[in-house]
C-alpha cells in the first residue's frame, strides 16, 4: 500500500450517493480516516482540526459538490474555502467534485482537481429550462447515470492500478481508463447517444488538471 495517511471527506448527500463505491473501495486502505457525515458546523471545524495536525503526511480526497471557491457539505454548507486549502499545503490532494481544478489554484502543495461534471440530471434539465437549453442537448437521464457510473469506475481503477502511490499515477491511470472507455464507445457504438457520451468523457478528462511542486 502506501505510507500515508488518507483522509476522505464525503459529506452525506443523497446526490452523490453514486460516489460510495469510491469511498468503500479507499476504506479498504491501511490508514484510511474517512468522513461520512451530515457536516454541522461542529463537524467541519472537527475535519479542519484533524486535516491540520498531520497534513504534513496526509492525502486528502474529497467527494462531493463543489465550486470555484470552496467544496460544500450538506445542504451547500460550505467546508473548505481557498484560505483554508493554505494551510494544506503539504498534503497531496484529489477533489472529485465541480471546478475543483479552479478551486484548488490556491494549493501550492501536489492536486488533482476537475471541472464541471454533469452527474445529477436534475440539475442538466434546470440548466436547459433557465439558461440554456442546447445544455447537453441529446443526452437523456440514462445517458447521465452512465457517464457518472464510468466516473465511478475510472477513480476506482486508477485507485487499484496506483495503488495511491503518488498523484502523478493516479492521474495517468484514470487518463488511460478514460481512455480505453472513449474508444470502447466509438469502436463498439452499442449505446445510445455513443459519439456525445464520448465526448463528454473526453471533456471530463480534458478539463482534469494535475499540478506538482
Amino acid at each position: 500500500m502506501r505510507n500515508k495517511t488518507i483522509l476522505c471527506l464525503y459529506p452525506i448527500d443523497t446526490t452523490t450517493d453514486f460516489l460510495m463505491p469510491i469511498y468503500e473501495f479507499l476504506s479498504q486502505f491501511d490508514g484510511f480516516n474517512g468522513y461520512r457525515i451530515s457536516t454541522s458546523k461542529q463537524d467541519i471545524n472537527d475535519i479542519k482540526f484533524e486535516i491540520e495536525k498531520s497534513s504534513s503526511n496526509n492525502m486528502i480526497i474529497f467527494l462531493g459538490h463543489g465550486a470555484s471557491h470552496c467544496v460544500y457539505g450538506s445542504v451547500k454548507e460550505k467546508i473548505l474555502t481557498s484560505d483554508d486549502l493554505i494551510k494544506y499545503n503539504n498534503a497531496d490532494c484529489i477533489f472529485l467534485s465541480c471546478r475543483s481544478s479552479e478551486f484548488l489554484k490556491s494549493h501550492n502543495g501536489n492536486h488533482i482537481g476537475f471541472g464541471d461534471m454533469p452527474t445529477d440530471y436534475d440539475e442538466v434539465e434546470a440548466e436547459r429550462q433557465l439558461n440554456d437549453a442546447q445544455y447537453l442537448e441529446g443526452l437523456d437521464e440514462i445517458d447521465i447515470e452512465y457517464y457518472r457510473n464510468q466516473i465511478v469506475d475510472f477513480f476506482i481503477n486508477a485507485i487499484r492500478m496506483s495503488q495511491l502511490k503518488s498523484l502523478e499515477g493516479f492521474y495517468t491511470a484514470i487518463k488511460l481508463f478514460a481512455n480505453k472507455e472513449i474508444s470502447n464507445l466509438l469502436l463498439n457504438k452499442k449505446r445510445n447517444h455513443y459519439r456525445l457520451l464520448a465526448d463528454l468523457i473526453y471533456c471530463w478528462k480534458d478539463e482534469m488538471e494535475y499540478s506538482h511542486t
